[in-house]
């Protein structure tokens, strides 16, 4: 429909109930795939029209409880999507790879149906955040990583945050 995206999902994760759920990122619409009968069949949920900039390959966890996380790299508010670069680079605007801006978190508490807004999950000073990574280590329980900086200068340090869900 006017775009082209030669990736779409990214690798998933299978949730205490078995079931799959796999992200899908295309056309600037984000959704999770989720599937109840072992990939027999799937059905596409909608997440929102997001400025993703990344969503890297660990961008999703589900906790013991069989709440779903979804973590990737918002675009700063404000600035344009990425175009690929003089090296033919992917396009974060139709690819989500590569992309970068401040990491942000979806929820949903309802095995993948429905998904909470979008939250930023990093400090307020991160500009520059890419490789996002969610990890569940309990209900609610969550530790998120990514690379970025604050300064909008090309060195990247690491930054790590385990976060409560119940907060959001």
């Amino acid at each position: 429909p006017g775009c082209s995206t030669e990736h779409p999902a990214r690798p998933g994760a299978v949730g205490t109930e078995g079931y799959l759920y796999f992200p899908v990122f295309e056309c600037g619409e984000l959704s999770m795939a989720i599937s109840r009968d072992e990939g027999a069949s799937w059905q596409l949920v909608r997440i929102g029209t997001e400025d993703v900039q990344d969503l890297y390959t660990t961008s999703v966890a589900v906790d013991p409880a069989g709440n779903v996380y979804l973590a990737w790299i918002e675009g700063l508010p404000g600035s344009a999507s990425g175009a690929a670069g003089a090296t033919g680079g992917p396009n974060p605007a139709t690819e989500a790879i590569d992309g970068a801006g401040v990491p942000v978190l979806s929820i949903s508490r309802d095995h993948g149906a429905h998904w909470s807004a979008p939250v930023a999950v990093g400090p307020p000073s991160v500009k520059d955040a890419e490789m996002i990574a969610i990890t569940a280590h309990g209900v609610g329980q969550l530790a998120v990583s990514y690379l970025a900086n604050s300064s909008g200068g090309p060195l990247l340090d690491v930054g790590v945050y385990s976060l409560n869900a119940c907060r959001y």
